[in-house]
């Protein structure tokens, strides 16, 4: 079975609710996201502020779905209709912008474990 990585960059649009983002990201939309067949892991990162960050038009979030599927296109798809579904539901959050997404295939591993 094939690794994929989606990737995700995000921010929250009100600083001033910046703990209600990551409640709901962390708390709701990981658990919708992960119902999906395929998807089996999410890890988030934040950007710290760094002089080395140049974070002009990026996301102050960067979130990793793990994905593991000999069939991207249907993940994908039902993704898509799966988060049409909880929006419609009222469970996306309205200050959650995402900047960016895309997807990675696991071609190697290395580790020194």
């Amino acid at each position: 079975m094939a690794k994929y990585l989606m990737f995700v960059e995000t921010y929250c649009t009100d600083p001033t609710r910046e703990d209600e983002f990551n409640d709901w990201y962390n708390n709701l939309h990981a658990a919708d996201v992960l119902q999906n067949k395929g998807f089996t892991n999410l890890t988030r990162y934040e950007l710290i502020p760094r002089v080395e960050n140049n974070v002009q038009g990026k996301g102050k979030y960067l979130a990793l779905w793990e994905i593991e599927t000999d069939n991207l296109d249907a993940v994908i798809a039902e993704h898509k209709n799966t988060m049409r579904q909880k929006e419609k539901q009222g469970r996306f959050s309205p200050v959650a912008k995402s900047i960016s997404s895309g997807f990675y295939k696991q071609i190697f591993t290395f580790s020194q474990k």
